[in-house]
C-alpha cells in the first residue's frame, strides 16, 4: 500500500509484522509486532483534511494506525468465526464515509462495519454492526450503499 511518502507492507506470514518503508530511500520508518493471521492488504482512509489512518485486519481484529508513526490508535473486536485454528484473514478492507467494512472467516465466518477515528478499544462504541455470514477469501465491493461479497452465495 502508497501512501504519501510510504510504503506500508503487510509481512504478517513472513514476520508477524507490518512495516512502514520510506518510499524514496528504501529505509524502514517504523515496524509493528503482533501482526497475525493476515494476508490482507493494508487500507489508509482519509479524513480529506490531510490525516489519514491505516487500517489492518488480523484474525479476531481491526487495528487502526498512524500510517506515518505505526502508532496503534485504536482496535476492534471483529467476532468473526473461523472453521480452523490455522485460518488467515484474507478479504481486503473497504470503507466509505469513515467506515471501515470487514468481511472474513469460512463458512461461518463473519463481518462487521467501524467507524474510523477512534481511540482504545473500539469495540462497544464504533462498531456500527456485525454479520454472521462470511468469505474465505473474496474482498468485499461497495456499491451505491450496498456492501457485497461472495459466500456460498452471494452475500449483500
Amino acid at each position: 500500500m502508497l501512501t504519501k511518502d510510504m510504503v506500508i507492507v503487510n509481512a504478517s506470514v513472513e514476520s508477524g509484522c507490518l512495516f512502514g518503508i520510506n518510499k524514496k530511500s528504501g529505509k524502514r520508518v517504523w515496524k509493528v509486532t503482533g501482526i497475525e493471521k493476515s494476508w490482507s492488504t493494508p487500507l489508509v482512509v482519509d479524513f480529506g483534511d490531510g490525516r489519514q489512518e491505516l487500517v489492518v485486519a488480523v484474525r479476531g481484529r481491526v487495528f487502526g494506525f498512524d500510517p506515518e508513526k505505526g502508532a496503534e490508535l485504536w482496535t476492534c473486536a471483529t467476532d468473526v468465526k473461523f472453521d480452523k485454528a490455522t485460518s488467515y484473514f484474507v478479504p481486503s478492507l473497504v470503507a466509505n464515509d469513515g467506515i471501515v467494512y470487514s468481511i472474513a472467516g469460512e463458512r461461518s465466518g463473519g463481518g462487521l462495519a467501524v467507524r474510523v477515528g477512534g481511540k482504545g478499544d473500539v469495540t462497544k462504541k464504533r462498531r456500527l454492526w456485525t454479520t454472521l455470514k462470511g468469505s474465505n477469501v473474496s474482498s468485499p465491493v461497495l456499491h451505491e450503499g450496498h456492501l457485497y461479497w461472495m459466500h456460498e452465495d452471494l452475500g449483500c
